[in-house]
């Protein structure tokens, strides 16, 4: 846990050779690979674990995952309703049957389980961020609400505040009051992360594109530039906001 992961993966395996039943051993070893992309290997330790154990259900949870990754919604489906079947209020097994469903389209499906997600864990981060992505991909206003949810739960969340704020940009039509709320979010962010080039650009874009402010939308794509110098698209939009200064 506090990033030693070599040194966490040599006392698992001594753990194993010592009871090398031990199904948390297995899990827990398998989510260091996992940390360590060894994406193979971890998915080897899962199926070990879950022949020593079938209903071990951090296994199962992550295993589910590894199908996800792998386009495998069938595999998944099967994991996570064995998980529900063990426990039918466990959050991460709807949050990711969520995101199956929203990967093959099944939008109403994808907001179902999500909302199944947050009711069993009203403090649940993740279901937050994943109902506004959900409700913001059909320009539903709702979205709004899920963003701040999760924004209450984690003040100093720069996903939740970039979410929330691109969310307000994109809304169309285009609305002045939303726009601001958009640049306070923004702000917030790069205080809380100075290096964060999106925030930065995101406001220069809206100077650029919806106010016609060229001096600021020069100074946020300017901050987008420095933190991260080879942003092409940030030099690009300070061109046109030059060009647009004469």
């Amino acid at each position: 846990r506090s990033g030693r992961v070599a040194e966490g993966l040599q006392d698992l395996d001594l753990a194993l050779e010592a009871d090398s039943t031990h199904a948390p051993a297995w899990s827990a070893k398998a989510d260091a690979l996992y940390l360590t992309q060894a994406f193979e290997p971890c998915i080897a330790h899962l199926d070990q674990c879950l022949d020593i154990a079938p209903d071990h259900i951090p296994c199962l949870l992550r295993r589910a995952e590894m199908h996800i990754h792998l386009r495998q919604y069938e595999d998944a489906f099967d994991k996570l309703n064995a998980v529900l079947r063990l426990q039918a209020l466990n959050r991460e097994a709807y949050w990711m049957k969520g995101m199956i469903y929203r990967d093959q389209g099944n939008m109403d499906n994808a907001k179902s389980s999500f909302q199944t997600a947050v009711e069993v864990d009203p403090n649940f981060f993740d279901g937050y961020i994943a109902l506004g992505l959900t409700y913001a991909a059909a320009g539903d206003t709702l979205a709004f609400g899920f963003f701040e949810t999760a924004i209450e739960l984690n003040p100093n969340s720069v996903e939740a505040k970039y979410n929330l704020a691109y969310s307000l940009q994109e809304f169309k039509p285009t609305s002045q009051a939303y726009l601001n709320k958009a640049r306070q979010e923004y702000r917030a962010i790069v205080e809380l992360d100075p290096n964060n080039a999106a925030a930065s650009f995101n406001q220069g874009y809206i100077h650029l594109e919806y106010l016609q402010n060229y001096d600021s939308a020069v100074h946020h794509f300017s901050m987008a530039i420095e933190a991260l110098p080879y942003y092409h698209q940030a030099f690009f939009n300070r061109g046109l906001a030059n060009e647009s200064l004469g």
